[in-house]
């Protein structure tokens, strides 16, 4: 199984990619902030930055291509803004 985390630099990413870590699925984390705290766990399998946006749909583009691509089975959105 394949997640992908949406927003990471919000604190609560941190225990969604540990908890999912600790039972072997996969976590994707990604995050327009190159230093989130998420991307420092050992949890976190694949790190994905993109550029910060602000454009609701540049950012639903972005998403959806990501989603086409690598095929994840949860994505899990951490703001509001996300969902």
């Amino acid at each position: 199984m394949s997640v992908l985390i949406l927003a990471v630099d919000q604190k609560q990413a941190v225990p969604i990619s540990q908890s999912l870590g600790k039972i072997n699925i996969a976590a994707s984390c990604l995050s327009p902030n190159e230093k989130a705290p998420a991307f420092y766990s050992k949890y976190c399998t694949e790190k994905i930055h993109f550029p910060e946006t602000f454009d609701r749909n540049k950012y639903a583009e972005y998403l959806k291509s990501l989603v086409k691509k690598r095929n994840y089975d949860l994505i899990i959105p951490c703001p509001d803004y996300s969902t």
